[in-house]
C-alpha cells in the first residue's frame, strides 16, 4: 500500500533521521573529555581514569587553563609545573572519578603540599585548604558496593608541589561508627610542632609499638609525637582515667589538664579521677616518645557505682 507524502510524514522522516545522527555521532566521541564553564566536568561511572581540570589560580576560579585525563593521582612536581600552560606557583587543580569498589572498609590515603580538599559521594572527608608543607592523611570509610564518585580539589602557593591519592580495601565488614574513632595527628618531633606527617583514625588508644614506628616509612621510631582528639557522650557521675605510658603524656578531659607527666620515663600507669556533668564531653590525649620502647594506653571506667569505661 502506498501513502499520500504528507509534510507531517517528511517531518517524521527528517528528526528520525537525525536521531540516528545523533546517535551514530555519540559512538564516535573522543576520549578526552569536555570543558565545562565553571571547571567541574561530568564523568561517566565506565571512564577508567580521572579527569583534571587545572588553574593559573589558586581558588579554582574561572575556566580551567588545561583539561586532561589521568591514569593516577601521583604527582611530585617539585618546583616545577604539572604542564607547560600552567604556573609552577599559585595554581590549583581538581580531579573527578567514579570507583568500583565491593563492600567493605576502605582506606585513603592523601599525602599534600600545600593544599587539598577530598569528597567521597559528595561528602568532604578532607578539608586542609590551606598552605603548609608535604603532609600525609589517612581517612578509614565503609562503603557499599558500587560506584563511588571522587573528588579531589588541590592548590600549590610557592615551593614544591605534591599531590598524592591512593586507596585500599581493609575488609569486607562494617566497622563502627565513625564517632567512635579517635583523631590521631602524628609528628616527626617532641613537641607536636609544626603540620603533622600523618593524620588518621585510630579506633581506640592502645599501642606497644616498643622499638618500632607507629606508621613505617612516615614516622620515625624515636622522638615523635602524637596528640588524639575526640568527643564521647558520658552519663553524669565520676571518672576514673588512666593512662599507661613510655615517655611523657598529658591528659585533657572536658578541657580540664588531669594527667601531667610530660618527661622521659620508663612504662608507669597514672590515674585521675573527675566528675562530669554528663553529655558530650571533649578529650584530648597528647604523647611523646624519646627513644627505645614506645607506649601509651588510655581507659576510664565509672567509680560511683554506674556503668560505663573505654
Amino acid at each position: 500500500m502506498r501513502y499520500p507524502l504528507t509534510a507531517a510524514r517528511v517531518r517524521r522522516a527528517f528528526f528520525a533521521l537525525m536521531g540516528l545522527m545523533v546517535v551514530a555521532a555519540g559512538f564516535a566521541l573522543p576520549a578526552t573529555p569536555a570543558r565545562a564553564q565553571d571547571g567541574l566536568v561530568r564523568v561517566a561511572v565506565s571512564d577508567p581514569y580521572w579527569i583534571g581540570v587545572y588553574f593559573n589560580n589558586v581558588d579554582l576560579a574561572g575556566s580551567p587553563k588545561l583539561t586532561r585525563t589521568e591514569r593516577e593521582i601521583n604527582f611530585g612536581w617539585g618546583t616545577g609545573s604539572p604542564d607547560s600552560v600552567i604556573n609552577a606557583d599559585f595554581f590549583s587543580a581538581r580531579w573527578t572519578r567514579y570507583l568500583y569498589l565491593e563492600e567493605g572498609l576502605y582506606r585513603f590515603t592523601a599525602t599534600t603540599d600545600d593544599g587539598m580538599r577530598i569528597w567521597i559521594d559528595e561528602q568532604q572527608v578532607l578539608n586542609e585548604w590551606r598552605e603548609g608543607s608535604e603532609r600525609t592523611f589517612v581517612i578509614d570509610r565503609p562503603l557499599t558496593t558500587g560506584h563511588h564518585l571522587v573528588r579531589i580539589e588541590f592548590f600549590e602557593a610557592t615551593g614544591s608541589a605534591t599531590a598524592r591519592f591512593g586507596w585500599e580495601r581493609l575488609s569486607g565488614t562494617q566497622p563502627p561508627p565513625a564517632f567512635n574513632a579517635w583523631r590521631g595527628e602524628y609528628f616527626n618531633n617532641r613537641e607536636l610542632a609544626g603540620d603533622p606527617a600523618l593524620v588518621r583514625d585510630d579506633s581506640d588508644i592502645n599501642f606497644a609499638w616498643g622499638w618500632n614506628s607507629p606508621a613505617p616509612g612516615v614516622i620515625q621510631p624515636d622522638n615523635f609525637s602524637v596528640r588524639w582528639t575526640r568527643n564521647l557522650d558520658f552519663a553524669t557521675g565520676n571518672y576514673r582515667f588512666t593512662v599507661t605510658v613510655d615517655d611523657g603524656a598529658r591528659l585533657w578531659v572536658n578541657n580540664a589538664l588531669i594527667i601531667d607527666e610530660w618527661r622521659e620515663q620508663s612504662a608507669r600507669t597514672f590515674e585521675s579521677d573527675i566528675w562530669l556533668p554528663g553529655g558530650n564531653v571533649p578529650l584530648r590525649l597528647e604523647y611523646f616518645d624519646g627513644a627505645q620502647d614506645a607506649t601509651v594506653r588510655l581507659s576510664w571506667r565509672r567509680i560511683d557505682g554506674g556503668g560505663g569505661g573505654g
